[in-house]
């Protein structure tokens, strides 16, 4: 479903301006990249965030929608080190994390 390497920084501010909202939320994942979209429980604020595959070092993606706990994604993302995150999602909308130093030559 789901194999991307990102950016870290990048991918630690989408979910933390997520997290300032919401504490679960609906990833959806298409061809052209991931988006988040979704209303706080009180309907006073909508988050609107996409990352297109551009913005990724590598994207291969099919359509498909993740359910997440953005607070514990946003603990696990601030615990990474590494310049990018390796993301790899599956059919059973399971989510792994990879964190990834650049090689050095």
């Amino acid at each position: 479903m789901l194999s991307a390497t990102a950016n870290a920084r990048l991918l630690k501010k989408a979910v933390r301006a997520s997290n300032a909202f919401l504490n679960e939320t609906r990833i959806r994942i298409s061809e052209e990249g991931i988006a988040i979209r979704a209303v706080d429980a009180g309907n006073i604020c909508l988050t609107d965030i996409f990352i297109p595959k551009e913005d990724f070092e590598a994207f291969r993606a099919e359509e498909g929608v993740i359910g997440i706990n953005v607070s514990r994604l946003n603990d696990i993302l601030k615990a990474i080190k590494g310049d990018f995150v390796q993301v790899e999602g599956d059919k059973n909308k399971n989510l792994k994390l990879k964190a990834e130093k650049p090689a050095t030559a």
